[in-house]
């Protein structure tokens, strides 16, 4: 009798589960990030370089799972590029959010929480290189919602009354977080690399436009965060649609009206905050 499943390059135990030893390893690295972000809120001031030390220790942890989790067919350096991007920025943006926004005994809960997520992250991630495996559909479920959640965490740091940016920078920040979420998002749209880099491009560059604006519009920043995470919605969703070429009448109706409930939410926010 086989000990793991006939699946090529999958190595699964016949329950279906990973390996014991791919399941340490994931505990080991969240663990290693709760700590790494513990030292990152206890240090004052802030240190920059450790925030980018756990930037490259999920990114190291989480290709090294990917590797482990799929087998022997990522084998390339560049195999595992876009399963790193989501990791890492809700990695740093999980710890700035925490470090601007949760005070006393509440950060120590927020960062356990913020590291056990991480880890739901990673796992979705390296089930989203398997995609002959029945979690895939579920893995890209949670990569999706995670995306959302790394858009809100960075989007609500850089408009922050605690962080003092620049309109050049702001924009260039959310510019950048849009393009590389939307590639997250879009990489099983369609199988056109080419398409979805540059549909993931004109995402950055819109909302970074809408960034922009944001200055000249008698918006809070409140309100601002839910102008952007609904632009990013709206932009990644079409853009999604139209690679899958499923973008018809139903989805635009659709689309308009999740764009009026979301004006409404933003202008409930800017009254309220």
């Amino acid at each position: 009798m086989k000990g793991v499943t006939s699946r090529p390059g999958n190595r699964r135990t016949v329950t279906g589960r990973p390996p014991r030893e791919y399941r340490e390893r994931l505990v080991l690295a969240s663990f290693a990030y709760w700590l790494g972000l513990l030292a990152y809120l206890l240090v004052e001031p802030p240190q920059t370089w450790l925030l980018a030390f756990l930037a490259l220790l999920v990114a190291l942890a989480t290709d090294g799972l990917i590797r482990s989790y799929a087998g022997q067919r990522l084998r390339r350096l560049d195999d595992t590029v876009l399963g790193l991007v989501l990791p890492v920025l809700f990695a740093i943006g999980g710890a700035v959010f925490v470090e601007l926004a949760v005070d006393g005994y509440w950060a120590l809960l927020a960062s356990t929480a913020v590291a056990l997520i991480l880890g739901a992250i990673i796992h979705a991630e390296c089930q989203c290189h398997s995609p002959q495996t029945s979690a895939f559909i579920r893995a890209r479920m949670v990569s999706h919602i995670a995306c959302y959640l790394t858009a809100f965490l960075i989007l609500a740091t850089l408009y922050s009354f605690d962080v003092e940016l620049s309109l050049p920078l702001q924009a260039i920040g959310t510019a950048v977080t849009g393009t590389l979420l939307s590639l997250e998002l879009l990489r099983d749209a369609s199988a056109q690399t080419r398409d979805n880099l540059l549909l993931a491009l004109a995402t950055g560059i819109v909302m970074g436009q809408v960034s922009w604006t944001l200055h000249l519009l008698p918006l809070s920043p409140h309100a601002g965060v839910v102008l952007l995470l609904l632009t990013f919605y709206l932009l990644t969703g079409i853009a999604h649609h139209v690679l899958a070429g499923a973008f018809n009448m139903v989805a635009l109706a659709e689309f308009a009206g999740v764009a009026s409930i979301g004006t409404g939410a933003i202008i409930a926010t800017h009254r309220l905050f």
